[in-house]
């Protein structure tokens, strides 16, 4: 096994970590979707060039890429959209929440393709550093748990700009985190975690962004309904990621796939 260099691997973290967060600043911050869609071609240039300066290929992060890959990566986006859509609706039919306003369909859908092709760029890049570069570097030296709350826990950090807004959130976000890792240790590849991501973000930016949505009677929290379905969902994805290794070539397997959760 070729020895890991682990400063390179920390370096190589960080200037994709900063290149991310450039990117989401520019969106964020400044609203130029000029810069923010600049910012994640540097990205995805920086994959390569971090992979080959630490001596691997891309497709070793889970990026190998066939029919199979594909066909599950719209797997992944069907489970997304059907947890997070069903919380949405459970939040409608509780009163949690209620829709105030519905834009016009060509706007609707300008709007949605907008937030969606957004949605896009920044799953993927997320799922590529938070998830696949540690699992690249990381599943020879921990075992599937700790590697699975080291990943979630990074992903919670990750959301530099979301420390202000409570513990609900962070407990959204260190379930979603469970949820992403599983098909990833499992299978060895990213493509049903980045299907599932990218679902929930469309759910998301649907009914944040496209939408306007605004608190009911009903006072519990929507967010932890969110919650209660992802945690809902896990054993679900357990299978289905299961299934999806059994379709791939030994070569395309992690190395701790074999570990049975």
């Amino acid at each position: 096994m070729k020895q890991v260099n682990f400063l390179k691997a920390i370096a190589g973290f960080l200037i994709l970590f900063i290149s991310y967060h450039a990117a989401e600043y520019a969106i964020l911050f400044l609203n130029s979707p000029g810069l923010f869609l600049a910012g994640f071609i540097t990205f995805f240039a920086l994959i390569f060039i971090v992979a080959k300066w630490n001596g691997f290929s891309v497709k070793e992060l889970g990026l190998a890429l066939n029919k199979k890959t594909v066909f599950y990566f719209f797997w992944g986006l069907a489970i997304g959209l059907f947890y997070a859509g069903s919380a949405f609706v459970i939040s409608l039919l509780t009163s949690m929440e209620r829709i105030s306003f519905v834009p016009a369909p060509e706007v609707f859908i300008g709007q949605t393709l907008y937030f969606a092709s957004g949605t896009v760029l920044t799953s993927f890049s997320e799922d590529i550093f938070t998830r696949g570069y540690i699992y690249k570097f990381l599943q020879h030296k921990l075992n599937t748990y700790l590697l699975a709350l080291l990943s979630a826990t990074v992903f919670v950090l990750n959301h530099i700009y979301r420390y202000n807004d409570g513990a609900l959130l962070f407990t959204h976000l260190f379930v979603l985190g469970i949820l992403l890792i599983i098909p990833l240790i499992i299978t060895g590849q990213l493509w049903l975690t980045t299907g599932i991501h990218l679902g929930m973000n469309m759910i998301y930016q649907l009914t944040n962004n496209v939408m306007h949505v605004e608190n009911g009677s009903n006072h519990f929290s929507p967010l932890a309904v969110l919650v209660i379905c992802e945690a809902a969902i896990i054993p679900f994805v357990i299978f289905i990621s299961y299934k999806f290794r059994k379709s791939l070539p030994a070569k395309q397997k992690g190395q701790n796939s074999y570990i049975i959760f």
